[in-house]
């Protein structure tokens, strides 16, 4: 079987949905050929690079201007390269060189270029959507799309109030490697375990703030992860120096599932793949006041399934006094990690291999 994933790296998300995707199949089909095609890469090899810098760049230092364009036609629709994708046919290019039998999207501006090949070539090849955003955005919807996977019921009611069939619509979760779900114990007797990460821009608000007041803590261990943001690296490396030895500052890790499973607290941006990773790996959430729908959505996620806590704003005094107060609140952190495993329950029964075996065995019975 032949498997033809699309995503892109606008943010991380979309990437690492696909990966876990890919995972997933793998481990449940002995003989699979899976192809992951960055759609940016595909359609402008020699800049690509510069695309993505710039969109980091621009989502970062001007985050306003950047959310009203995404709230253009609800998602994006507004953004760059829509019309050069519409006119090249790239899905097309796709098919023919990959021969796929499912065809899987992560990436939600790729829908309508699917959907439009698929109605133009009247093809039956399986598509599969998976929905990275807790939010039921038009762009992800079309008619031809034979199966959404998306992350809440919530979600789910979303699109089928917009119209798109509920037995086409499979709450899965947003995909994440296995990795996360391997928990390590939270009570050996040690420091307590804060992790903060800067989401996919590695930004992370109120650093120094936190650097200081959690050095100060006896009874705490903090992990700083920057990802691929050197500067504040830099910048917390030299803030932190040697006056604390229970603060580390980490770049860029493959790691992050062992620094997620060991901590008692994550403090992070409200970012639907970290959210889900969270859940995998049982650990309670602190999330600053979120600016961007997105996030919102997230972080309205968080409070209503009782995983974690919100602030009011994004201050280093906001942030250090909410999580202060989770960690010496040791009955309260465990109800949060218990409605993790629930949310886990309740999920497990919708996974991609099951989903694209279905529909594979009926588009072959229609052949």
């Amino acid at each position: 079987m032949n498997v033809l994933i699309v995503t892109a790296r606008f943010g991380l998300g979309h990437v690492s949905a696909a990966a876990a995707i890919a995972e997933q199949i793998n481990e449940n089909y002995d003989d699979v050929n899976i192809t992951t095609i960055d759609m940016m890469e595909f359609r402008y090899p020699t800049i690509h690079r510069g695309i993505y810098k710039a969109f980091s760049i621009f989502a970062g230092t001007v985050p306003g201007v950047y959310e009203k364009m995404v709230r253009m036609d609800q998602h994006l629709s507004a953004m760059p390269f829509r019309e050069k994708f519409t006119k090249a046919d790239i899905i097309g290019e796709l098919v023919e060189r990959y021969k796929p039998d499912v065809i899987i999207s992560t990436w939600l501006i790729a829908c309508k270029y699917i959907g439009a090949y698929k109605r133009k070539n009247r093809s039956s090849i399986p598509f599969i959507t998976c929905v990275t955003d807790l939010g039921a955005y038009n762009e992800y919807i079309s008619e031809m799309t034979d199966a959404y996977l998306v992350a809440d019921d919530v979600t789910k009611a979303g699109f089928v109030a917009k119209g798109v069939e509920a037995d086409r619509i499979y709450v899965s979760g947003i995909p994440v490697k296995q990795a996360f779900g391997k928990v390590l114990s939270k009570h050996d007797g040690k420091k307590k375990e804060v992790l903060i990460m800067g989401g996919g821009l590695g930004i992370i608000s109120g650093a120094d703030g936190l650097i200081e007041n959690l050095g100060q803590r006896e009874d705490v261990h903090a992990t700083f992860i920057t990802g691929t943001n050197r500067e504040l690296k830099d910048q917390l490396t030299e803030e932190a120096g040697d006056r604390f030895d229970n603060i580390e500052i980490l770049g860029y890790t493959d790691n992050v599932p062992y620094y997620m499973s060991r901590a008692d607290v994550i403090l992070t941006k409200a970012g639907g793949i970290t959210l889900f990773e969270s859940i995998q790996a049982e650990v309670p959430m602190l999330v600053p006041a979120p600016f961007f729908a997105q996030e919102k959505a997230n972080a309205d996620y968080i409070i209503r399934k009782g995983i974690g806590v919100v602030t009011d704003s994004a201050s280093d005094d906001s942030q250090y006094e909410a999580l202060t107060k989770m960690l010496d609140d040791e009955a309260g952190m465990k109800g949060m990690r218990n409605q993790m495993k629930h949310i886990k329950d309740h999920l497990r029964g919708n996974e991609i291999s099951s989903i694209i075996y279905a529909l594979t065995y009926a588009a072959e019975m229609e052949a």
